[in-house]
């Protein structure tokens, strides 16, 4: 929660305070100023609740049915390292990099990876296993594929997918564009590492 929004139901509520407080120093009944009280927070509760459920099925429905999410929306991101490996006998490659969590919360990861035109993901036990990354830390992660067609790598931006949440038992598939050191996209250059 920002600073404003946190000093807007902070000034909501001394006005709250201090309606009641009016109400009673007027000689009001006072069952009646509770009551009244009372059933205007409850309204005000509904309509709070209404609007983050529309704002949430917004977020989390329509956008979820067609396709990722970027992760700058868990302010997600990567950082400045990476390795790579690989072994040109099997034609399997790995990618270790860093994944930043910006945030001032929580965001759980699993499943990061996907397989793609000519990489096969070679999916690691443990991969449904949920990770957490703590606020401004982050993890290290590594994908591994199997290059099953040299010519079919993308040579153009490819961004690595993940499930992403912020612990409240929903997930969003999120995308993260990885970086290497050179012009060639990680793909791209992980893949040149194995192949002719």
């Amino acid at each position: 929660m920002d600073v404003l929004t946190r000093a807007k139901e902070a000034e909501g509520r001394c006005g709250l305070v201090r309606d009641i407080g009016s109400r009673l120093s007027h000689g009001g009944p006072l069952e009646k100023v509770i009551m009244t009280e009372t059933t205007r927070l409850i309204n005000r509760l509904l309509r709070t609740t209404a609007l983050i459920a529309l704002l949430t099925l917004g977020a989390s429905g329509p956008a979820m049915a067609t396709g990722s999410r970027s992760a700058n929306s868990y302010d997600l991101s990567t950082g400045p390292t990476f390795q790579s490996g690989g072994d040109r006998i099997h034609r399997n490659v790995t990618y270790t990099f860093t994944i930043v969590n910006g945030s001032s919360r929580d965001v759980l990861i699993r499943r990061v990876g996907q397989s793609g035109p000519g990489l096969k993901l070679l999916i690691p036990s443990g991969w449904e296993d949920t990770r957490t990354i703590r606020p401004h830390k982050s993890i290290s992660e590594t994908v591994k594929f199997h290059v099953s067609n040299c010519a079919k790598v993308p040579k153009g931006t490819w961004p690595l997918t993940m499930d992403a949440s912020w612990n409240t038992g929903t997930w969003q598939r999120v995308s993260l564009q990885l970086t290497t050191a050179g012009p060639l996209q990680w793909q791209k250059f992980i893949a040149d590492s194995v192949c002719p």
